[in-house]
């Protein structure tokens, strides 16, 4: 399994790229970061084997961190710029290839992402020094179809211009805060989201998450005990709408 981070300002773009990404079975996003500031740090401490950046955002400094050698294995620039000479420029500056926004297809996408798999594997191959697993040379696409941000064991979350990875088994119970979802997840960790319960339930699995109430949805394959339309989770008791009470008895098959 190969690890990316996306670098990256734009939620089209990030909603472009992660869809596309979680389509193939031999790459897995980590992380998702915004600026030149979190990224120089991060990169360092995950050591990505890919990087895809938008290198028309100036904030995100991506050609910077190629230049001063913060990043070492294989970057992707994504741009809207079809000017050869500047597209050139980009691998001049160390990108392996470019990601053209305009004309993008997951097509192309793919032709991209077999190029890279096939190069590191002659280099693996060929005994030659590479920080990158070893893989095959072509990728294999999972043919599932795109969510919003979901992927195959969970979705990224978004909140202040930064998204995480959440698993889902990871997910205890989620509380709307205003116009802020609450994720309270195993370990006592805790995770935010702008959304509201009615868009953020679309994405999660049905046969794991219910909703209970207007500002509640449990995990019910974590809910511990049942008693008087409350719900006991982690500790925690939380009161059953009339309007749910139903569903949530045919899941728990009470």
């Amino acid at each position: 399994m190969l690890t990316c981070v996306i670098l990256v300002n734009d939620p089209t773009l990030e909603k472009m790229l992660v869809e596309s990404i979680g389509k193939f079975n031999t790459i897995e996003i980590i992380d998702i970061l915004f600026d030149r500031v979190s990224a120089t740090e991060r990169l360092s401490q995950l050591q990505p084997d890919i990087l895809f950046v938008d290198v028309d955002d100036a904030s995100s400094g991506s050609i910077e961190l190629l230049e001063i050698g913060s990043y070492q294995g294989i970057a992707f620039g994504v741009t809207a710029s079809k000017e050869s000479n500047y597209l050139l420029s980009l691998l001049d500056k160390g990108f392996f290839d470019v990601i053209p926004i305009q004309d993008f297809s997951f097509e192309l996408f793919c032709k991209k992402i077999n190029k890279m798999m096939k190069y590191l594997y002659y280099l693996n191959k060929n005994g030659s020094s590479s920080n990158v697993q070893l893989c095959e040379p072509t990728v294999v696409y999972t043919g599932y179809p795109p969510t919003e941000t979901a992927l195959n064991d969970g979705m990224f979350v978004r909140y202040n211009k930064i998204s995480i990875k959440v698993r889902f088994d990871e997910i205890l119970y989620v509380k709307n805060i205003g116009n802020v979802l609450k994720l309270y997840l195993i370990n006592n960790k805790i995770a935010y989201h702008n959304s509201t319960l009615r868009k953020f339930i679309k994405n999660l699995p049905a046969n794991q998450f219910i909703r209970i109430n207007n500002s509640t949805i449990v995990n019910h394959t974590q809910v511990e005990s049942f008693a008087r339309n409350t719900v006991s989770i982690s500790g925690h008791s939380f009161p059953v709408t009339k309007s749910y009470l139903d569903n949530l008895k045919i899941v728990l098959k009470i």
